[in-house]
């Protein structure tokens, strides 16, 4: 059992092939694979005396013992809470502490609290654990390979956060200090590092140079790195079918290795499924994909696999294959399975949302935009087909949930901080500069980074306490399907835009019909909404420049075929770029009378615009009015006001202050905020005032 761990041992720290002799007539039968490769993918059949057996030692108290064993888990990664994982690995590292990390297990232990907070995003505080570690051995007997091991992991963390310069300059000097041992796992990592850097920033011409030296290692004894994945990914830039050839290679040579672990094989799947998919092989990216779940894939079996952690992503992956092979083969079967395959990816990602899980909702939100964005294009392909109205207003619910899903992480992203003492958010404000000091100062590499990292993420945890989670002030999670649109709508008429990939789908919803139109958008499209976007900014623009965009805009963003269906009370719903254009600018050039002055939208439509159609029922309902009734009022009106927005180019309204006055005169109970007090801390308090008005009087 000992040998067996030690290999495995040597697997998790290749560097130590080359300084643990073992016996080569040991077996390696699968009956037989040790303590860490049935931890990594059958965690159910380990026993807690075998645990106890590899944590054993007398200096270590049984506390210790304890949170080690839960700590060990995070090899696998699979413990369905995230914060159950951080607690455990953080209280395993501080309980180790005081006997220090300079040993086999205390490297293990670090390396544990470094991938978790890694997972969860806070890659600057991993950094500053590497970093104290090193501060600690500094000066010891450690071993240099384990010192520069840490160094490795300095280097992915700079790629996390996007220090290029720094990401180069540790792989630089890994790769300089084992150049004369080209087959050392440390160099091997250094290589890949900066290969990994460069395809991501598109250095093709460097990365075409790591390659040669890459390929120079193919024939390194005792190698664990798959370079053969790594050649893959790179030369499907350059070369689709030998990246299908390393493809294959890198599959071989995951298997050859004793103890490698159900998700790299399961990485290599989709790279390779993604490889016949781009080679319009779809039979093979679908059996190839689906090799490590099962015996001949059919999607109905997928639908039946058992739920595995974040299997929503294995969904996607089939849907996405199917999908291609639908718009290449015109095959209906393969977009109903699409559409099927969908629906149970969004089935299964929804148990694990909650109205106030926040974490979860932002962790996610990128899997559930695709679902939806996916699910709308394939139902509108249906509806194309079939003429069933059914599968166009499926198309339409799937865009609404996604526009919500965008608001949604938005709100939580900015929500606003009620209720918390002044003092909490100064002392986060504080550290927050004191940590962005130490970042353009020492390049993170300062012995009071890691403290105020941690004392950070308790204020954090102080100020979230504060808050029951998103609270759900606009409903957005009891949305309304279309039908209910179209009652809510009434004498309206609601245009919702959406950008979907290189396609823009335009929803209208009035009383008596729901259309959806579906036009090209591509970067030519999206450059001249920006540009008309700064045009209507600059106060200096030229207007005749600006006439003709505005037209060939308005042609775009209207066609032909709605403006009949348009009332004249206009509801606007904007998505990406169109949320910095004023509609209500826009030019009509069908419908330009004999004067000088251009027909602007607002001449011929009262158009409101809100961020959501589901927001349609709140400015629906109507207020009563009564004595009680209390105002407040906003101007954006003076200088004073003007100098609280940094780098904006805006005049004085002094109207805007009269306005605001006449708006006030009119009821008994007002707050007027004007100048320095049209702020957004007190604009938020206002918001949060429930059966109030509120008006604004300001730049458009």
């Amino acid at each position: 059992q000992v040998i067996y761990n030690l290999q495995e041992l040597k697997y998790l720290f290749p560097f130590l092939y080359q300084k643990i002799q073992l016996s080569n007539t040991i077996g390696t039968e699968t009956s037989t694979l040790g303590f860490y490769h049935r931890l990594r993918n059958k965690p159910k059949n380990i026993k807690e005396r075998e645990l106890d057996i590899m944590i054993r030692s007398d200096f270590i108290v049984d506390q210790i013992k304890g949170n080690l064993y839960k700590s060990l888990w995070l090899d696998l990664e699979l413990l369905n809470n995230p914060d159950t994982i951080y607690h455990h690995a953080k209280v395993a590292y501080d309980l180790l502490k005081p006997h220090g990390y300079n040993n086999i297990l205390g490297l293990q232990v670090v390396n544990n609290l470094r991938k978790v907070i890694r997972y969860q995003r806070e890659s600057l505080l991993s950094l500053s654990i590497v970093n104290d570690l090193l501060q600690d051995l500094k000066g010891s007997n450690t071993d240099e390979d384990i010192i520069h091991l840490l160094r490795i992991n300095k280097g992915d963390l700079y790629i996390d956060l996007r220090e290029s310069e720094l990401v180069n300059r540790e792989f630089s000097q890994i790769e300089n200090l084992y150049s004369n041992q080209p087959c050392h796992d440390h160099y091997h990592r250094a290589l890949t590092g900066q290969l990994y850097l460069n395809l991501i920033n598109n250095n093709n011409h460097i990365a075409d140079s790591l390659i040669s030296e890459i390929k120079k290692g193919l024939n390194c004894q005792d190698r664990i790195r798959n370079f053969e994945r790594w050649i893959g990914r790179h030369e499907k830039i350059n070369n689709i079918s030998i990246s299908g050839e390393y493809y294959d290679k890198a599959r071989t040579f995951e298997l050859s290795i004793p103890f490698t672990s159900d998700g790299t094989l399961e990485t290599i799947n989709y790279y390779q499924s993604e490889y016949y998919q781009q080679i319009e092989n779809y039979t093979a990216a679908l059996e190839t994909y689906w090799s490590n779940k099962g015996e001949k894939y059919s999607y109905d079996k997928l639908l039946d696999l058992k739920p595995i952690h974040n299997i929503w992503v294995v969904y996607e992956r089939f849907a996405s294959i199917h999908y291609s092979k639908w718009l290449k083969d015109n095959t209906l079967q393969d977009l109903y399975a699409t559409i099927d395959i969908l629906l149970k990816a969004e089935t299964t990602i929804n148990t694990f949302m909650t109205s106030t899980d926040e974490a979860t909702l932002l962790n996610y939100k990128n899997y559930q935009n695709n679902i939806y964005s996916l699910l709308t294009q394939a139902n509108y392909d249906l509806y194309n087909s079939t003429q069933d109205s059914k599968y166009k207003v499926a198309a339409i619910e799937n865009l609404s949930k996604r526009k919500n899903l965008i608001l949604t992480t938005e709100i939580l992203a900015q929500k606003g901080k009620r209720n918390i003492p002044e003092q909490i958010l100064k002392e986060k404000k504080e550290m927050e500069k004191s940590v962005n000091e130490i970042k353009q100062k020492h390049n993170y590499n300062h012995p009071s980074l890691s403290s105020l990292l941690w004392s950070l993420d308790s204020i954090n945890q102080i100020i979230f306490s504060y808050q029951d989670g998103p609270t759900d002030y606009y409903q957005l999670t009891k949305r309304m399907s279309t039908e209910d649109l179209q009652q809510r709508v009434a004498n309206r008429s609601l245009l919702s835009y959406n950008i979907v990939d290189d396609k823009l789908l335009i929803i209208l919803v009035n009383k008596n019909e729901v259309q959806l139109i579906k036009k090209d958008y591509n970067k030519e499209t999206e450059a001249k909404l920006e540009k008309l976007a700064r045009l209507q900014a600059d106060p200096k623009t030229v207007m005749s420049s600006y006439t003709l965009l505005a037209q060939e805009c308005f042609t775009f963003l209207f066609p032909k075929k709605i403006l009949p269906l348009l009332s004249e009370q206009l509801i606007i719903v904007p998505d990406g770029c169109l949320n910095y254009i004023s509609f209500e600018a826009l030019i009509d050039s069908d419908n330009q009378n004999f004067s000088h002055t251009p027909s602007y939208l607002l001449y011929n439509y009262d158009i409101s615009t809100l961020p959501s159609e589901q927001l349609l029922k709140g400015i629906n309902d109507k207020i009563e009015l009564d004595d009680n009734s209390q105002v407040d009022v906003y101007s954006y009106s003076d200088t004073e006001s003007i100098l609280e927005t940094q780098g904006a180019y805006l005049s004085e309204l002094p109207w805007a202050f009269q306005e605001a006055n006449l708006v006030a005169e009119r009821f008994q109970k007002s707050n007027i905020h004007t100048g320095k007090n049209s702020t957004v801390s007190n604009f938020i308090n206002s918001l949060e005032k429930e059966n109030d008005l509120l008006h604004i009087a300001t730049h458009g």
